[in-house]
């Protein structure tokens, strides 16, 4: 994966005592809107032309710095470093490692490369952003655990509907994944073809009741065009490490979760098939519904309520709970 160093930077900079006539001419010379300001090899902030609208040009560059702003490593990752610009909606990031200034990233500069990282049809990241956000959650000592979907007999629906049905099954399929999961502790992939990941920090127990209330949420669901319901398998594999990883190639780690979730999947799905599981019953995919997820903390003694996650699944409100005792945590689900 492409990283910031790999990005055409210029370390354009001006001191705080230049004047503002000098800076405007650097930044209309290189066609840029901000410029670095460095005391020596001190880093101070940025100066950005929108600043200097209106201001003399003799005026002195340390009055107009801005040293309020976001930073990079040049060896971030260049879909991280777009993540946290579109996060935090600004348009340039400074990029800076110990007190060197590297240059300035505008928004501009990471169009190309990150949108081949994302796919086009559901928008999702593609599993090189599976393998980085798992590898550096790993790296913190946290445990993580991988949901793998795989769609069932996908190939039907190109060959007759067509491919426009087909990507509007997989784009449904993005969308629940997303409206099910949380942001702060999953990461959703098209992990290839019909094949999606969901890669998250909750617990084992936790993690196979959202896999499950996912399948149920999808299952049957038929898209404009299409007559045959969605039907998907999923195969669950990790969070469940009761001591310290010791010495282990990280990427090696990441790969045997996924491959073991992949294989649980595809048992899953033997499984249903040797069972003569029926087709799913038929409904329109949903478009107006969503999930809701109310964060909490209450005490009460030594429990603490956690969170509860609120779905709605055929007709009736799927309501699961986390409740947190130490490092212990137990769930539970009740249906309305």
């Amino acid at each position: 994966m492409k990283t910031v160093r790999d990005l055409a930077l210029w370390p354009l900079w001006v001191n705080p005592e230049h004047r503002v006539r000098s800076a405007l001419l650097l930044m209309k010379g290189h066609g840029v809107k901000a410029l670095g300001v460095l005391s020596g090899n001190e880093f101070l902030g940025i100066l950005n032309m929108e600043d200097l609208v209106g201001v003399p040009e003799e005026a002195l560059v340390e009055r107009y710095v801005t040293n309020e702003i976001l930073m990079a490593s040049p060896d971030d990752p260049l879909a991280r470093v777009a993540d946290m610009m579109a996060r935090e909606r600004v348009d340039r990031v400074a990029v800076v490692r110990d007190g060197a200034f590297y240059g300035i990233v505008f928004a501009q500069d990471l169009l190309g490369d990150v949108a081949r990282n994302v796919d086009p049809v559901t928008g999702l990241p593609w599993s090189d952003a599976l393998r980085e956000w798992g590898v550096a959650r790993l790296a913190e000592g946290r445990e993580i655990c991988i949901l793998f979907f795989d769609l069932d007999d996908f190939g039907e629906y190109n060959k007759r509907f067509g491919h426009l049905v087909g990507d509007r099954v997989l784009k449904h399929v993005a969308e629940e994944l997303l409206l099910m999961t949380d942001p702060q502790r999953d990461l959703v992939c098209r992990y290839a073809g019909d094949e999606f990941v969901v890669a998250t920090l909750r617990l084992r127990a936790e993690a196979e009741i959202l896999a499950n209330s996912i399948v149920d949420r999808i299952r049957g669901a038929v898209v404009e065009g299409g007559s045959k319901p969605i039907s998907l398998s999923v195969g669950v594999f990790g969070g469940r490490r009761t001591r310290e990883r010791e010495n282990v190639h990280l990427a090696s780690t990441l790969d045997n979760l996924i491959n073991r979730a992949s294989q649980e999947c595809m048992a899953a799905k033997g499984h249903r098939e040797a069972q003569g599981e029926p087709i799913p019953a038929a409904r329109p995919a949903r478009t107006e519904e969503r999930s809701a997820t109310v964060e909490a903390a209450i005490p009460a003694g030594e429990f603490r309520l956690e969170s509860v996650t609120v779905s709605p699944v055929e007709g009736r409100f799927t309501a699961t709970a986390i409740i947190r005792r130490g490092e212990q945590s137990a769930t539970g689900q009740c249906y309305r």
